[in-house]
């Protein structure tokens, strides 16, 4: 009742189309568009364009592919036992996209297998010349779409993602009997493509995926939810594909999947890859992620350092990404491409050492978090102090000049150092009220107004140690605090900086949460804080926020391998710093 005349007309209009016109891989880049940014954001779904893909099956196993095929044909004394061997290893892959959404990475891998393939049938053919070859082909081609798994959570983009492989074996075929004449009749549809609609998290993998005489390769792009944004269920997720542990820290909810893999390849022979956020390879995460992958008998076998994430959908995230490879294999020649910016082409690095995990060429060490700092001649760094006063102890600019009228106000006004007063010279105040004379809230109506509205806002806070909090007169938080000059250092910075722009403040600053200080009379720390050699370090093992540096005290600060100095060092040191402020100065 349904199959009306438009309906046929429909039909028939999609039959005429030209299928082979079409990329498979644009079915994501469809479905990402007609879904919410908040939908796609709660799942953590970014559709990867084709060009990162390859960035990521290139190097896992289509360049070795192709570069065995090139031989195989170039060389006259192949024999035709050698190729048609070739071409049977093929069908003993598997090939698995964990997160597959709508197919993207399996269509784009199961195209250039095929394409690997016809090569080596059209060289078969050529040198039998055409006297021992079947006249069937499908009797020549031997892979298939039933080599190719996925999983996916959400229904539609499953079913999507079978559709799509239909019609890249549908236009595989096209291109192999436009080179040998023929193509394997698929229909009655016998062989399909599995993708299974579930949680790949919860999922035992190695009870699902047929174990292949050849090697299996898992690879995709799982999705991207920090500690911040991820549901108390993902959360859940985590932590049951990690088998359960609760130091997870702030892993990323895409290490679930490098859990999964390593589960799934400890017992049979492949290799994985991912294109993740770029915060597996940055700050605590890396030591907690990389541990057990080590532990398992894996190395990195490629990787690709930060860059932007894209697609071919409009309203694409801004995610910084990255990818690598894994291996367990000692003799592979590892690789390493680089980006002088997030958005430029890759430039392969010419390795000496070899890749870690923070994708740098040097040695495998892991920075782990330490609760003081490694060198004796670092003191430890504090977080200053957090008001929690709904801006009734903050002082603005537009607001200094009432307070300083008020006598009794002003005996507590103190510069108020955040991120922004320390890299961009903007100005804040606050009230410090620590030595608070209780005959003054008599004397300030303004005094006893802010000290009231701090007591409402905090009853009203949703954390119960907040609303508990006795001393309605002081910040919620206390940091650091001192009586001399002291070393001040951002928390977060830009990346584009040479240097860490560090503050060298009087005692009378009162610093944010978002600072790190710690006393430097002498403005030693003042110095090594602003050196190319920490900013180095910070760039290198450090966390980020999304793009910009992020400071952390356990794991940049205390693992710092400041070199033991004379005092003849330190003295030229400090000299150093006394220069850059002067230079400020002017």
């Amino acid at each position: 009742e349904y199959f009306d005349a438009d309906f046929r007309e429909a039909l028939l209009a999609a039959c005429r189309f030209h299928w082979t016109r079409i990329s498979p891989a644009v079915f994501g880049a469809m479905f990402q568009l007609v879904k919410s940014k908040e939908a796609r954001r709660a799942d953590g779904e970014h559709y990867t364009s084709e060009t990162n893909i390859l960035k990521v099956l290139e190097p896992l196993f289509l360049d070795q592919l192709r570069e065995e095929a090139d031989r195989l044909v170039a060389n006259k004394t192949t024999s035709q036992k050698a190729l048609r061997q070739f071409r049977d290893n093929l069908a003993t892959m598997q090939f698995v996209d964990p997160a597959c959404g709508c197919g993207n990475f399996l269509v784009v891998a199961y195209r250039e297998l095929r394409r690997i393939e016809t090569r080596i049938i059209v060289e078969l053919r050529r040198r039998e010349k055409l006297t021992t070859a079947s006249f069937d082909v499908s009797l020549d081609q031997k892979l298939t779409i039933d080599q190719f798994h996925g999983f996916e959570i959400n229904w539609w983009p499953a079913r999507i993602a079978e559709t799509a492989m239909f019609l890249v074996d549908h236009q595989a075929n096209r291109e192999l009997a436009a080179a040998v004449g023929d193509a394997p009749d698929r229909l009655p549809i016998t062989i399909t493509a599995h993708i299974r609609h579930d949680n790949a998290l919860r999922l035992a993998w190695d009870t699902v995926l047929p174990r292949p005489a050849g090697p299996t390769y898992v690879f995709g792009n799982p999705p991207f939810l920090g500690d911040h944004t991820r549901t108390k269920e993902q959360l859940a997720d985590l932590k049951a594909a990690w088998g359960g542990k609760k130091t997870l820290g702030r892993l990323d909810f895409v290490t679930g999947w490098h859990s999964k893999a390593l589960q799934l390849l400890a017992t049979r022979p492949g290799e994985f890859a991912y294109v993740t956020t770029n915060s597996i390879t940055q700050g605590d995460q890396v030591a907690r992620l990389f541990e057990p992958i080590y532990e398992g008998g894996w190395r990195i076998k490629f990787g690709h350092r930060t860059f932007a994430w894209d697609s071919e959908a409009p309203g694409k995230a801004a995610v910084h990404c990255v990818i690598v490879g894994f291996t367990k294999d000692r003799g592979v020649r590892q690789a390493l491409w680089d980006y002088e910016n997030p958005h430029s082409p890759p430039n392969r690095i010419l390795l000496k050492t070899g890749i870690n995990a923070y994708l740098v060429d040097g040695p495998s060490v892991l920075v782990r978090t330490r609760p003081r700092p490694l060198s004796p001649q670092l003191p430890e760094v504090a977080k200053g102090s957090m008001p929690t006063d709904g801006g009734n102890f903050v002082v603005k600019e537009d607001e200094v000049d009432q307070v300083r009228s008020d006598r009794i106000l002003s005996k507590y006004l103190r510069p108020y150092i955040g991120t922004d007063q320390l890299l961009y010279g903007k100005k804040r105040w606050c009230l410090w009220l620590v030595d608070l004379d209780p005959a003054d809230l008599n004397r300030s109506a303004e005094l006893r107004r802010r000290i009231a509205a701090v007591r409402k806002v905090r009853s009203e806070s949703t954390a119960q140690t907040t609303r508990d909090y006795q001393h309605d007169h002081l910040f919620r938080q206390f940091g650091f605090v001192s009586d001399s000059r002291f070393v001040a250092l951002p928390e977060v910075s830009s990346e584009n900086r040479r240097y860490l722009p560090a503050g060298f403040l009087d005692p009378d600053c009162i610093t944010s949460n978002k600072i790190y200080a710690a006393e430097d009379g002498d403005g030693l720390l003042f110095a090594i804080a602003s050196s190319s050699m920490f900013i180095t370090w910070m760039k290198t093992v450090g966390g980020r926020m999304e793009s910009r540096l992020s400071l952390s005290s356990t794991i940049t600060w205390n693992n710092f391998p400041l070199p033991d100095m004379d005092e003849g060092t330190r003295q030229a040191v400090i000299k150093a710093g006394h220069g850059i402020r002067a230079a400020r100065g002017k």
